[in-house]
């Protein structure tokens, strides 16, 4: 798969519902993925992502260009080891107060 068909996914099927970016905790993540390997099961007690304070909602294609568009400068946790030209659903925070950091695309219908 390349990014160009990871947009036309997510404008065909995120049409109706939208993209929200969820901010990723790098501490907490950290913390989750060794009490994971630790307990060799996941944790239930460690909230690793939140909403952006923002509430990014992006229509499908727009998400597909800022993920493909946010590879080079993403250097955060969720950052593919495959390299920028793989697509994923994660993105380089949007915090100017974090040195790294990640933020994860997530298909969802927003409900207020």
């Amino acid at each position: 798969m390349n990014f160009e068909k990871l947009a036309s996914l997510l404008e065909e099927h995120a049409e109706q519902m939208g993209v929200l970016i969820i901010n990723v905790d790098t501490r907490k993540y950290q913390e989750y993925l060794q009490k994971a390997l630790y307990l060799k099961k996941a944790p239930t007690e460690i909230d690793v992502c939140a909403l952006d304070s923002r509430t990014v909602y992006l229509e499908g294609l727009d998400a597909g260009i800022i993920l493909e568009q946010s590879q080079s400068e993403h250097d955060g946790p969720l950052v593919s080891q495959l390299g920028s030209g793989q697509p994923i659903m994660a993105l380089s925070t949007l915090d100017q107060s974090l040195e790294s950091g990640s933020m994860l695309a997530w298909v969802s219908k927003l409900i207020f």
